[in-house]
């Protein structure tokens, strides 16, 4: 287990078996601001025996619990555990916290719609969590999102009215996932104002033929926020026998290169990425 506190320059790990006693002595704590925990069995039944791993479970909860928390991040990542027994609607109590990941877990029992309490969070990632997660539940607040390496049926029509669900969308990362049909996709990049890196088209199931709608259908042409998109990368990937479709490979390419930095040099934009 590793905590960091941007309080201090230090790092503590910390063994897995003083797991209780830790988030019980962090219970009254009103300083500690960054939380990771990591690759641990501590919250699962897998680990030493079911009540040790209950005692852990209801040590944190009574972390979550507290009212007057500074915790402004929080990760799960690479736990052996689902998060049935972990109270995350708890979270809404900590009114600083800012980024929120859970990577490489079972979160099936999950209730995302309960983040949407908590008006502070900013960054959300939901990492290989083999998941379809809906785009409404995601808290509006919300201006870094990355969603990769799950289960959607397509991405393309995840995006369907994402502007004005989540209007303060900043970076949007959903890299090998499905993406089947692009229409609600260049709908999303026509109509978004604040939208400033798109990294979706590395690893996906996305044919040549789907990304030449997508630039085709004038969706980069008609947008003024995004400077940065993988598609570019992807398409010089794309190899031809036939020169037409070599050619036009060539054409979308310098379409969206342009579009890229036209935005880049407007004075309307300034980078903000992470």
């Amino acid at each position: 287990m590793k905590i960091e506190s941007t309080t201090y320059d230090d790092t503590v790990d910390f063994s897995m078996v003083a797991g209780t006693i830790l988030f019980r002595a962090l219970q009254k704590n009103c300083t500690l601001q960054e939380l990771v925990i990591s690759q641990t069995t501590s919250l699962s039944n897998a680990s030493a025996t079911f009540s040790e791993a209950n005692e852990t479970r209801q040590a944190l909860n009574g972390f979550l619990a507290n009212r007057k928390s500074a915790l402004t991040r929080l990760e799960f990542s690479n736990n052996l555990t689902t998060l049935e027994e972990v109270e995350l609607n708890l979270l809404q109590r900590h009114v600083h916290l800012n980024s929120f990941t859970l990577k490489g877990m079972d979160i099936r029992s999950f209730k995302m719609e309960k983040l949407q309490e908590n008006h502070s969070l900013k960054v959300l990632n939901i990492i290989n969590c083999q998941t379809d997660i809906e785009s409404s539940k995601i808290p509006n607040t919300v201006e870094y999102l990355d969603l990769s390496h799950n289960s959607f049926s397509c991405v393309g029509e995840w995006c369907k009215n994402l502007h004005e669900i989540l209007p303060n969308l900043r970076s949007l990362t959903l890299i090998r996932n499905n993406c089947t049909d692009i229409t609600h996709l260049a709908e999303y990049i026509k109509q978004t104002n604040t939208l400033r890196r798109l990294i979706m088209f590395k690893g996906a199931t996305c044919s040549a033929s789907l990304v030449f709608k997508l630039i085709e259908s004038g969706a980069f042409e008609a947008n003024h926020s995004i400077v940065e998109c993988d598609i570019i990368e992807t398409m010089r990937m794309f190899t031809f026998l036939d020169h037409s479709r070599a050619e036009k490979r060539d054409v979308c390419m310098k379409t969206v290169q342009d579009c890229l930095e036209r935005n880049r040099s407007s004075g309307r934009t300034k980078s903000i990425l992470r």
